[in-house]
């Protein structure tokens, strides 16, 4: 019988350890990563005042202004694609877990809710870019099925 000697148990404890330490420091990684990830999409957002217009039109929607409906209907197409492309980047950066959802969700839950879930805003928001029928194609179903998770409380 062999008898077990103090590196037999030390080394394996220390190989062990390095181990759990490493596998913290690689998720304290990519957290930070993917935080870079999601601030960079905002960013997108953030730094185009037409994004910024366009959301704003459709938040006073949502508060009531019906006024506005009009406005929102002939908007200008490519800046409505833009947004929509912008908010597509975001749902397949959450589909490939590029960024945390819980943060997503935060970040641009009206983003997402105006366009596609808003009793208010979404038909205006299709009208001249293809109505309904747009809304439900195939391209944009990354972003219409995160929509579903980002209704604002």
């Amino acid at each position: 019988m062999e008898s077990i000697t103090l590196k037999d148990i030390i080394q394996p404890s220390i190989i062990a350890i390095g181990f759990i330490v490493g596998l913290y420091q690689y998720s304290k990684q990519q957290k930070f990563k993917r935080l870079q990830n999601l601030s960079g999409l905002w960013k997108g957002f953030s730094d185009n005042d037409h994004f910024l217009s366009l959301f704003d039109l459709m938040n006073e929607i949502e508060s009531g202004d019906n006024e506005s409906i009009e406005k929102l209907k002939n908007y200008d197409r490519k800046v409505k694609l833009k947004y929509l492309a912008l908010v597509e980047e975001v749902s397949l950066y959450v589909d490939a877990f590029e960024v945390d959802t819980d943060y997503a969700k935060y970040l641009f839950q009206w983003h997402f809710y105006f366009p596609y879930q808003s009793a208010y805003t979404s038909a205006a928001f299709w009208e001249n870019i293809g109505g309904k029928e747009e809304m439900n194609a195939s391209y944009w179903r990354k972003s219409k099925d995160f929509s579903t998770q980002c209704k604002p409380a």
